[in-house]
């Protein structure tokens, strides 16, 4: 099977156009898993895959000077999509996207610089929304909704990771209390 995968990534090459001098390609076997990375001089970047003895490939991408760049998609054992998004200089950065192990969307937002930042939702494995709000380098930041089995159940503030403020709480889509936290 790994056969089969090494000739695509050869013919993908071949056919590409990029000569001998341009391109190398490296084999290294690792425990259950072989990394095939394919060697650009013009670019200066490794095309990079991880695969297994079935051919599934578990994660392929660009490294350039041994960091990640560029879109890196992950698979889980069985082929199912784990990870996806862009790294810059070994960092993720821009939008991601986490998936379940049988593929329904985890979670997706952004980072920057390798933190989480921004507007982040996460999904439950029937793809229901189960929380949503802020993040600020890596720690919840800002409004937050929480939900179960698709109501909305409490909301509140975060500063730096901690519950602060006016606390709502819902049952059955109705508001029953608030509570307001103090900042320590």
């Amino acid at each position: 099977m790994i056969s089969r995968f090494l000739f695509l990534v050869l013919l993908f090459f071949f056919l590409s156009g990029k000569s001998q001098s341009d391109t190398n390609l490296l084999c290294v076997k690792r425990s259950d898993l072989t990394k095939v990375q394919s060697f650009n001089s013009a670019e200066k970047v490794h095309y990079t895959w991880l695969i297994d003895a079935d051919s599934n490939v578990h994660c392929e991408g660009r490294l350039k000077n041994d960091l990640e760049t560029g879109f890196w998609k992950y698979n889980y054992r069985h082929g199912v999509h784990k990870a996806q998004g862009f790294y810059e200089n070994g960092k993720k950065t821009g939008c991601w996207k986490f998936y379940h192990p049988k593929g329904a969307l985890a979670s997706i937002g952004e980072y920057e610089n390798g933190l989480k930042t921004g507007y982040w939702k996460v999904y439950n494995q029937a793809e229901q929304l189960t929380e949503e709000g802020w993040y600020v380098q890596d720690k919840r930041d800002g409004w937050w909704k929480f939900y179960h089995a698709g109501k909305l159940v409490e909301e509140g503030s975060f500063a730096a990771d901690k519950k602060t403020g006016y606390w709502r709480f819902y049952e059955n889509g109705m508001l029953t209390s608030i509570t307001i936290l103090e900042e320590e």
